[in-house]
């Protein structure tokens, strides 16, 4: 799963709803999410996130700045 890693900045905040998912972010363990359980992290940090049941829904909000160069 690592060429599927993502950083930007930002902050994002996940909600499992249904199913369970993996999260993954740099330097840390991957964690298994379920139904209830919720994950919060500053987008800078390589992160990504898979389901690992069908159907698995989760609440993902995400803000994505686009910072001049």
């Amino acid at each position: 799963m690592r060429g599927d890693f993502d950083s930007h900045d930002g902050e994002e905040t996940i909600f499992v709803l249904e199913g369970r998912v993996e999260l993954c972010l740099e330097h840390y363990e991957p964690v298994i999410l379920e139904p209830g359980d919720c994950a919060y992290f500053d987008s800078k940090v390589e992160h990504a996130l898979r389901a690992l049941d069908a159907p698995a829904r989760v609440f993902w909000a995400c803000t994505h700045i686009d910072a001049p160069q």
